[in-house]
């Protein structure tokens, strides 16, 4: 009797477990749909590489990953940021690109082939070595475009999108530091839409940059090579570095580069849009006394008198909110008003005397 009632328990304990598991799928399966009944979204989850590892997304881009030689020219040194590439010994200036596409174009730092006229070269993976041809040079945003011909069976990388980027999301960064041809290295997104405000003085500050930052170790050489995602997309271009410390390191967001480069291929250079407003982060206190709620937005400082932004009835004290449909704030407005078509109609959103007002600006063409 005892062992019957024993084996009675036991069954009864197995049965209300089930009916608790139960019970849990069902309250899980309530709440999942509540969620989704209030609009929210799973957290956005990042593929690994095929097969799970670095060394499958090392191998699958290693092909479109080049060597460039650019020359001979002189490299200065920084106490800040450095931005060159690296000067082999006999005084040959290297550093890295990435193949756009089978036609031969090539994407790499304009201050990696600047000095270097006509010689330049580039070095695919498999040691093949080809003269490019320079098709143009962005200085504002530091994008050289090269060509080459004669290169069979390239393989271009996929560019992916640079403002789906997180922070702590995952990264590798592949290139020739001090000449050692297609290292690999890896580490997190740090931060995004690092400015001119967040880097110490030194030539950055003439630069249009809202710079990825990464701790994927970066070094001269690097220069105008890949930063890609864990799905092997191309999120940045491998640019500078704070030599103030180590795990510092910057790259140009693929967004950017991708908005000028039908512009450089077919012109070799990038026409930008003049507004002629002067600007200023807009600070948690400056937002308190605007009655703005919350810092967002460019507080506009100075107006230069007879510009597209005069003529459209901006004033000092305004606060942009947005310019053409896009939210901006000190870091990408000059990219975004300069980006914007010469002569273009635009519609500016402005915070003045505590409430928005909608203005309409045509730009110009910039001033060289």
């Amino acid at each position: 009797m005892r062992r019957r009632s024993d084996l009675v328990a036991a069954a009864l304990i197995l049965l209300a477990l089930g009916l608790a598991a139960g019970c849990g799928r069902k309250a899980a399966k309530t709440r999942a749909a509540a969620g989704a009944d209030a609009g929210l979204t799973r957290p956005r989850v990042h593929r690994a590489p095929p097969g799970g590892s670095f060394e499958e997304l090392a191998a699958r881009l290693d092909p479109s990953v080049v060597t460039v030689k650019a020359g001979k020219a002189a490299v200065p040194a920084h106490a800040g940021i450095h931005i060159y590439p690296w000067q082999a010994p006999d005084d040959t200036a290297l550093g890295s690109g990435f193949v756009l596409d089978e036609e031969g174009y090539i994407l790499t730092n304009a201050h990696v082939i600047h000095a270097a006229g006509d010689e330049v070269k580039v070095v695919l993976s498999g040691g093949e070595e080809f003269y490019a041809t320079v098709v143009g040079e962005d200085e504002k945003l530091d994008l050289g475009l090269l060509k080459i011909a004669g290169a069979r069976r390239l393989i271009p990388v996929t560019l992916g999108d640079s403002d789906a980027l997180e922070v702590g999301e995952w990264v590798m960064a592949i290139g020739n530091p001090f000449g050692l041809e297609h290292t690999v290295t890896a580490g997190i997104v740090s931060a995004k839409g690092r400015g001119a405000r967040d880097l110490p003085a030194g030539p950055v500050k003439n630069f249009h940059w809202s710079f990825i930052q990464t701790d994927a170790s970066i070094n001269p050489g690097n220069s105008g090579g890949p930063l890609v995602d864990m799905d092997g997309n191309v999120v940045g271009i491998n640019t500078a570095i704070d030599a103030r410390g180590t795990g510092i390191s910057f790259a140009i967001p693929i967004n950017m580069a991708t908005a000028v480069l039908p512009q450089l291929k077919a012109h070799g250079k990038v026409t930008r849009a003049y507004t002629g407003v002067f600007i200023q982060p807009v600070t948690p206190k400056l937002a308190e006394q605007l009655g703005l709620g919350r810092a967002r937005g460019v507080y506009v400082a100075d107006v230069v008198p007879g510009s597209p932004a005069a003529r459209a009835g901006v004033v000092v004290g305004d606060v942009l909110l947005r310019f053409d449909g896009k939210e901006v704030d000190d870091a990408s407005f000059a990219f975004i008003a300069s980006s914007a078509a010469v002569g273009k109609r635009v519609e500016l959103v402005l915070w003045r005397k505590r409430r928005e007002v909608t203005a309409a600006m045509v730009t110009e063409r910039a001033p060289e």
